[in-house]
């Protein structure tokens, strides 16, 4: 449980230039997320991407998220909640890893700030089977 806890503080905060939402990464093990879920809230309507992660050459996997897919607005406030499994199908036998959220504000097409760690939704803390 420790290591959850440090992957969710690891995974909200950083985002970098391109715009990306990226996480340290989690070293290979059993423990490793195969997929990430990245949903915000765009003009009132929910967006979600399923983003595989991306393994480094000494085998760590970590989220490396393009934030040009959510449509997003400069200069507005979102809030990401990014959920790390480690199940090969995360909507019907994928095992939930993590979860977190963050609240940013896209400042040009190549940055985003961090402005916010956000409490883990009471929805999004169940164990799937």
């Amino acid at each position: 449980m420790k290591h959850l806890i440090s992957l969710l503080l690891l995974c909200t905060t950083q985002a970098f230039a391109a715009p990306f939402l990226d996480c340290s990464p989690v070293p290979k093990g059993p423990a490793q997320p195969t997929i990430y879920q990245v949903s915000i809230p765009v003009s009132g309507e929910e967006v979600v991407i399923w983003v595989p992660a991306t393994i480094d050459a000494n085998g760590s996997a970590k989220l490396h998220c393009d934030l040009a897919s959510f449509g997003l607005s400069l200069n507005t406030s979102y809030v990401a909640q990014i959920g790390a499994f480690n199940g090969p199908d995360p909507q019907n036998t994928g095992i939930f890893f993590s979860y977190s959220a963050v609240a940013f504000i896209l400042t040009d097409a190549t940055h985003a700030v961090i402005t916010e760690l956000k409490p883990i939704p009471p929805e999004k803390s169940t164990y799937l089977a």
